[in-house]
């Protein structure tokens, strides 16, 4: 009662409706019917078919309590003709078994008003006497469970195509859809009973379809009318459309697919075996049937909708993860990464056998006080980059880089046999990388970096610390060593140790430069590289 003072529309026909059933129950006939008057025309001016229906149905119920027969055929009666067109079908069912004579009304027709500008007449029986000449509910509940029961939009088509089809005998049915944006329509489904197959999600244009009416199609979804030519050779409205102009169809047979007071589609059928194919029962069938067809459809491009968007959510989110697996594998190696992944931490490694490259710039500070800021980070960026693709290209890893210094590593995170000639061979091309840079740039009177290389091979360990902004890193003698090599050596050459000789002495040729004396270590034998054997 609170209710239907702040919203009458919405909740008055439900008030007057309990008020006519406690009427009912209390014995106060006259304010009952007074009451059930009420509801059905609130009801019925608010556009609640189901609510309407009902007041009928109790209204019908309550006449039949106080045995005024003559007036329960009317309210039954009127109140199947309402759940049909609101479209349920199985409460129509239910209402014909429970009183098979009152709502048949001894076989005489009711009108149902499918349409506001047409009216169709159905004759209402129960279960074992249907006939040819009445509406098959049978069909109806069928076709509607196979509709409803779809939610896939290309096998919702499939099965709503043949449906159609077998439901209107029609030779051929189309489907048309109105784009939601711009109200175009567009064919999603074609059927044939001469073909196998159903074409479905088309999708193309009605202005490009030459296959169909476009005018008879235009003015079904335009006015929500049916159109039945029971033959289309006569003179009609539409005699001059390119289409039957051309193919000479004889029967056709147009329906609208309204949902929620708005056409969001027409179906489209037609059969050239001769005149008055569509019936008004067949007419009725789809009309009835056109209520489900909308909801199905609605319901299906929903779920299509749906999953779209998980597509494109899961590609947005594999493209996210894609990209920091990239930004992860830019920090650290990719079996490191799979580890602090798989376990949130990374165990350091011990590494018997890796060789360590060094690189620096000479007289770095000084050039960088004739660089800006901008200057100096670019042309650092410029020769790192061409290290980073150098290295790629020999299977070494990038340890880090501090200032003016590059450090990379051969032989981890997986060990391997050939790590000693690839930093050699990575470091030969670093140095004339450099060199061919460093003639580019004085070509055009600009600052240019000069480098020194140093190599050593011996054993690390290998890790990550701490808990933030994770970094892979290497420790050990030979770092210290290989940083040495660097230090001692001269510029555009590359200087690698004893060690790193002993496994690449026959395949290189190179020139022994001596001894280096290291503090807590003794001398250190030192090479440059000259050239690859």
């Amino acid at each position: 009662r609170q209710f239907s003072v702040y919203a009458p529309e919405n909740c008055l026909c439900k008030l007057r409706l309990l008020e006519a059933e406690l009427a009912f129950l209390d014995g106060d006939h006259p304010n009952a019917i007074v009451a059930y008057d009420d509801a059905i025309s609130m009801a019925g001016k608010a556009n609640f078919t189901n609510e309407e229906a009902l007041s009928h149905e109790r209204k019908g119920i309550f006449y039949l309590a106080t045995e005024r027969n003559s007036l329960v055929c009317q309210c039954l009666s009127m109140a199947s003709q309402l759940y049909l067109e609101w479209g349920a079908v199985s409460k129509v069912h239910d209402l014909a078994s429970k009183y098979p004579d009152l709502v048949r009304d001894k076989g005489r027709s009711s009108s149902l008003n499918l349409r506001d500008s047409e009216t169709f007449s159905i004759t209402m029986e129960s279960r074992n006497e249907a006939s040819e000449d009445t509406l098959d509910l049978q069909s109806v509940m069928k076709a509607s469970t196979t509709l409803s029961a779809e939610v896939k939009l290309p096998s919702l088509l499939k099965a709503l195509m043949n449906i159609v089809i077998e439901t209107a005998g029609a030779q051929k049915a189309v489907l048309l859809l109105a784009n939601g944006e711009s109200g175009e329509l567009f064919v999603y489904a074609t059927g044939s009973i001469f073909e196998d197959e159903i074409t479905v999600c088309q999708k193309t244009p009605l202005s490009t379809s030459h296959n169909i009416p476009s005018t008879i199609v235009q003015y079904v979804f335009r006015t929500q009318n049916n159109i039945v030519l029971c033959d289309a050779q006569e003179k009609n409205p539409f005699s001059n459309d390119p289409h039957i102009r051309m193919h000479g169809p004889r029967s056709i047979l147009s329906v609208p697919i309204v949902d929620k007071g708005h056409a969001i589609g027409v179906l489209y059928m037609e059969n050239n075996a001769g005149p008055e194919i569509f019936t008004h029962n067949r007419v009725e069938l789809l009309a009835i049937l056109s209520g489900q067809i909308a909801i199905s459809i609605e319901n299906a491009q929903l779920v299509e909708n749906l999953e779209q968007l998980i597509r494109e959510r899961t590609k947005e989110l594999e493209a996210k993860k894609d990209e920091s697996e990239r930004l992860l594998l830019n920090i650290l190696p990719k079996e490191t990464a799979k580890e602090l992944k798989r376990s949130n931490k990374v165990k350091p490694k011990y590494f018997e056998e890796v060789t360590v490259l060094f690189t620096d710039f000479k007289g770095f500070t000084k050039i960088s006080t004739e660089l800006s800021v901008e200057e100096m980070v670019r042309e650092l960026d410029t020769c790192f980059s061409a290290f980073d693709a150098i290295i790629d290209n020999h299977n070494i890893e990038k340890i880090k880089t501090i200032g003016d210094a590059y450090m990379c590593a051969g032989g981890l995170p997986t060990p391997n046999s050939t790590h000693p000639i690839d930093v050699l061979r990575a470091a030969h091309e670093i140095k004339n990388w450099v060199l061919n840079w460093k003639m580019e740039r004085d070509a055009k009177g600009l600052v240019a970096f000069e480098i020194r290389i140093g190599v050593h091979t011996g054993p690390v360990v290998a890790g990550i610390v701490g808990i933030k902004k994770f970094a892979f890193d290497i420790w050990g003698d030979t770092v210290n060593t290989a940083s040495r090599m660097e230090s001692s050596g001269e510029v555009g050459q590359v200087n690698f140790s004893h060690g790193t000789y002993l496994r690449v002495k026959d395949k290189v040729k190179c020139t022994y430069r001596g001894e280096l004396e290291a503090k807590n270590k003794g001398k250190l034998k030192m090479y440059f590289l000259n050239e690859f054997l």
